[in-house]
């Protein structure tokens, strides 16, 4: 047996337990040259923490917690809001937004303006309608022999 394989050995075993499904895959061979009063140590040490239960955290210790993440949350939210107020003054504040807003709605009021026409459709939109209906289903067309006819 090796010396130096059986101090690799105990020193793994002592790192990741008895069980041999806590080693890395290439050291599991090693498992056996470890010592066997210390590999009977870690499985009793093994045994009594997978049985023990740890206690609750103290109330002190989770309200504290919880209040260094609500601090941390709100200082996060406070410096996103004072960057955007900083970046809204940079490049204005009210002088550029008073322009943009009209322009915007003098620009709503003028394509809207301007498309109404375009909206309104003719007269013969309604026959072009009827004309579609009756290449597509032989029963409007009774409606627009109809129509058209003297």
């Amino acid at each position: 047996m090796n010396p130096q394989s059986r101090e690799q050995a105990n020193h793994l075993l002592e790192v990741h337990g008895a069980d041999p499904a806590r080693w890395p895959v290439p050291s599991r061979a090693l498992l056996e040259q470890a010592d066997p009063g210390l590999r009977t140590q870690q499985q009793s040490l093994d045994a009594w923490l997978a049985t023990s239960v740890p206690p609750p955290a103290p109330a002190r210790l989770r309200a504290a917690i919880l209040l260094a993440a609500h601090e941390a949350a709100a200082s996060r939210r406070s410096g996103v809001l004072e960057a955007l107020l900083a970046l809204w003054q940079d490049l204005g504040g009210a002088r550029l937004a008073v322009p943009a807003f009209a322009l915007a709605l003098a620009l709503g009021v003028g394509l809207g303006a301007g498309m109404l026409p375009a909206l309104s459709a003719p007269s013969d939109a309604a026959n072009d309608d009827l004309l579609s209906l009756a290449m597509i289903d032989d029963g409007y067309a009774v409606l627009f022999t109809e129509e058209v006819s003297p």
